[in-house]
């Protein structure tokens, strides 16, 4: 059985460490869990395959791009109904 993995704590870890992390990977993907980063990545795909041979399974992380402003980190949805 896996372990309890809370991913918003690694969303904050990724915000408070936002400026350190720029310095080191600007547009780079990493991954974090558990405050641990991984990476570089150059992409996606690459970030999910790294964790996978690291014995982690998909949503067992957060894949973040790292980027300047408030902007990487948020997202805004919507839902629009067309008639």
């Amino acid at each position: 059985m896996q372990e309890e993995y809370n991913m918003g704590d690694d969303l904050d870890f990724y915000i408070e460490n936002q400026a350190s992390l720029i310095e080191k990977y600007n547009e780079k993907y990493i991954a974090i869990r558990n405050g641990e980063v991984f990476g570089p990545f150059n992409d996606i795909d690459s970030a999910i395959a790294g964790m996978k041979k690291n014995g982690f399974d998909t949503g067992q992380y957060l894949v973040q791009l790292v980027s300047k402003g408030k902007e990487s980190y948020t997202t805004i949805l919507s839902r629009t109904q067309y008639a």
